[in-house]
């Protein structure tokens, strides 16, 4: 759009600004901080901090949250700072769901490097008492600042009584619609096609790779820590007592320190050639711990039980303000600060799975265990046995995702954001992992609802 601007004769290209609104805000701080050709801007209800926004209300729309900003130190100040010296206005508003103390921190930082600039005057904010969106004080005070930077006039206008134009009158298509067009494809036609091409070369690469060399691209490509230490004890939180068997409430620490809640279900008859199990289910170490519950069955045959709550999950779990439900799940807010972090949610729950089979390993004295992983929960628990397959003999995976590539087909596939992984389908996807874990000797199904044998 700023080429077809500075391309029309009746456009002065030197004198270029640009603003928005919430999304349009978002839009304008990156135009400003890459586009030289911006001259002057004003982002609107968008410029806060990420920390704040992240602690309140929670992370934004996708498009808001760049992969690995908070490891780089990219923060909303730097929008500005990257645009010095050429004018900018933050325009905020009082009782926006966007910090207005966020605004105010980031201005504050900017200013001090326009200060240094010499040009303190070049950035400014104006915060209108409104909630979110481009009101009356804001457009007007971004009509200012164009006219005194752009215009060179510095005169106090205000706005008169207008009528908007309907919608179909800004039209650009016959039917409002780009994607009702002949030859239109949608962003999921483009992705699949990616995906394919990236598929062609994927595979030789990885299949020419040693299984250590695939396990520690694996580790590095969803942000696992490279090596697991021997980690803290399992503090004891207290014990409910049953019939036939006892339940110890535990408080796993994990290497960075996150805390896991857990559920150690010890028999009274412990069978001493079983091999100890790991339970990992979406809705919480409870959900299958009742009585006549799916764990009591193992416990009451001899075997050693631990259920874990996995980051995200059971007394781990946020309150999703945004984006919950059937289609982003509940946990989007988790997966967006992972990303941001450079990481991935998917990472992070597979070092929690090993923490907890580490934890179990440690407690039983057992070489090995087995694994059942429910639903979501199935991804980053491939992902764990992949990369260590020695502490596991058998692997059940109920209700998983066995493929990127399906999400990729079915363009209103729920619940599936948790488990993307940034770039992963450059280097692998769930199946090769699949390989990977069994060509190490464990034995892996999906669906089979197995009665893992002791």
């Amino acid at each position: 759009s700023i080429d077809y601007l500075a391309s029309r004769n009746d456009i002065d290209a030197t004198r270029i600004g640009c603003t928005g609104n919430s999304g349009g805000g978002l839009m304008t701080s990156y135009l400003m901080a890459l586009e030289p050709r911006i001259m002057a801007a004003a982002p609107g209800c968008f410029i806060t901090t990420t920390r704040i926004k992240n602690e309140r209300p929670g992370p934004g729309d996708a498009e808001q949250n760049i992969f690995g900003q908070i490891q780089y130190g990219l923060d909303h100040a730097d929008y500005a700072i990257l645009h010095a010296p050429r004018p900018v206005l933050i325009l905020a508003a009082t009782r926006d769901f966007v910090p207005i103390e966020g605004a105010w921190i980031s201005f504050r930082q900017s200013k001090r490097i326009y200060g240094r600039l010499g040009v303190s005057e070049c950035i400014d904010l104006v915060e209108a008492d409104e909630k979110h969106g481009f009101t009356k004080p804001l457009r007007v005070a971004a009509v200012r600042w164009f006219r005194r930077w752009l215009l060179g006039r510095d005169d106090a206008v205000g706005e008169q009584p207008w009528t908007p134009h309907r919608d179909e009158d800004l039209q650009c298509t016959p039917q409002g619609q780009v994607l009702a067009l002949d030859g239109a494809r949608s962003l999921f036609e483009l992705q699949r096609e990616a995906a394919a091409r990236l598929q062609q070369t994927r595979e030789p690469q990885w299949r020419e790779r040693t299984i250590s060399e695939q396990r520690r691209q694996v580790k590095h490509v969803v942000g696992m820590q490279a090596d697991m230490g021997d980690g803290k004890p399992a503090e004891l939180r207290g014990d409910v007592r049953r019939q036939g068997y006892t339940i110890q409430r535990l408080r796993i620490t994990a290497d960075d320190g996150f805390e896991l809640p857990a559920l150690h279900f010890l028999p009274d008859k412990k069978d001493a050639d079983a091999v100890p199990l790991l339970w990992l289910q979406p809705e919480g170490k409870a959900a299958a711990a009742n009585v006549g519950g799916a764990l009591e069955a193992y416990v009451l045959a001899g075997r050693e039980v631990l259920a874990i709550d996995v980051r995200g999950y059971g007394e781990t779990a946020t309150t999703p303000w945004r984006f919950s439900g059937k289609a982003f799940g509940n946990n989007s807010a988790e997966y967006f600060i992972s990303y941001m972090l450079g990481k991935s949610l998917v990472g992070f729950r597979a070092s929690d799975c090993l923490v907890g089979a580490r934890t179990l390993r440690k407690r039983t004295g057992k070489r090995a265990v087995d694994l059942v992983a429910v639903g979501d929960l199935g991804v980053p628990a491939l992902h764990a046995v992949a990369v260590q397959a020695k502490w596991f003999r058998r692997v059940e995976l109920q209700r998983c995702l066995r493929s990127w590539h399906e999400v990729l087909r079915d363009p209103v596939m729920d619940g599936q954001l948790e488990n993307t992984v940034h770039g992963v389908l450059k280097f692998y996807d769930l199946p090769d992992l699949l390989r990977l874990a069994t060509s190490q000797g464990v034995e892996v199904h999906y669906d089979k609802n197995l009665e893992l044998q002791r």
